[in-house]
């Protein structure tokens, strides 16, 4: 998603922004506008010739409706779709004709709708975002994500998806715990606001962002000329914050751990002879690998590393 490649061009965020298509998303839309066109004289051939099979392969004495009726209505669609292709009066063509771009934000989530006909399955996917439904193609389906706050770009006319933008996780409100955030989700399942659902999915989306940043997969102490010089025990006194984890870790050998300003746990904490940082949660005690280097804490725990912050003025 990086590149001019696949559904979501970041490259093209610029023109998008600005209401314009990228030179290089023209060149897509035009040859899928022309694709458009060609199915559309496609389909018209096909219903003009059953229409004229079905006029003189009834048999004499057959209904008016499928003896005339029928073909005629045959011959008009086959007319009509001629016509339009002729003519470029397709929704996507019409957009293309003064391309313009248009934008919404907010919480996104994804449907595929699958349906059986004669053997046959196919799916239809569809990405909503603040309340509005688009109807993609698979790829865009699968590339876009699950849950978050995004904006999409789209042509107005067609409501031809052109790109999505992923945007920063936003802070939860204050005072927002566990509790809160399932009893938000609920109430959400309840109302049937589409809209509010998603923006409820986007912020528990955040939260585990968060959780995954703060847990690194690098457990490789850095060299001790970047780390603070301060002996651990005292380095290490203060308050740390990584997303949704705030930690008070205090002078007298106590730390607090706090979840989203809820389920705070106590615990014990000290250095050993051999500078490993051992800590006593609930008593479920063990010692292991810390260190303290541009007022991030990193721990290690196995064979990853959990880090946070030092909070200005601890």
């Amino acid at each position: 998603m990086a590149t001019d490649s696949g559904p979501f061009p970041q490259s093209a965020l610029d023109a998008n922004r600005a209401g314009q298509l990228s030179d290089v998303q023209r060149r897509w839309l035009r040859a899928d506008a022309r694709g458009v066109r060609k199915s559309e004289l496609t389909v018209a051939l096909f219903s003009a010739a059953f229409g004229i099979f079905l006029f003189f392969a009834v048999k004499p004495g057959t209904s008016g409706l499928v003896k005339v009726g029928i073909p005629i209505a045959c011959l008009a669609l086959a007319v009509f779709l001629v016509l339009r292709a002729i003519t470029g009066g397709d929704r996507l063509t019409r957009d293309l004709r003064k391309p313009r771009v248009e934008s919404v934000e907010g919480g996104i989530s994804k449907h595929a709708v699958t349906s059986d006909s004669h053997g046959h399955s196919s799916t239809t996917y569809y990405l909503s975002v603040a309340g509005q439904r688009f109807k993609v193609w698979g790829a865009a389906y699968h590339a876009a994500p699950d849950a978050g706050f995004v904006r999409l770009y789209y042509l107005p006319i067609s409501r031809h998806v052109v790109n999505l933008e992923n945007l920063p996780d936003r802070s939860l409100p204050e005072g927002t715990t566990p509790q809160t955030m399932v009893q938000e989700f609920s109430q959400a399942v309840r109302s049937h606001d589409r809209a509010h659902l998603d923006e409820v999915r986007a912020e528990m989306a955040g939260t585990e962002h968060a959780l995954q940043a703060a847990m690194s997969g690098d457990t490789t102490p850095p060299p001790e000329e970047s780390r603070d010089q301060r002996p651990l025990a005292e380095a290490i006194q203060g308050t740390w914050s990584g997303g949704p984890i705030t930690a008070v870790i205090g002078g007298d050998g106590t730390f607090t751990v706090t979840i989203l300003g809820a389920n705070q746990q106590s615990g014990t904490w000290s250095v050993g002879d051999d500078g490993k940082l051992m800590v006593d949660l609930g008593g479920r005690g063990g010692s292991t690998e810390a260190w303290i280097a541009n007022d991030q804490l990193t721990v290690s725990l196995g064979d990853r590393a959990f880090t946070l912050r030092r909070v200005a003025g601890s």
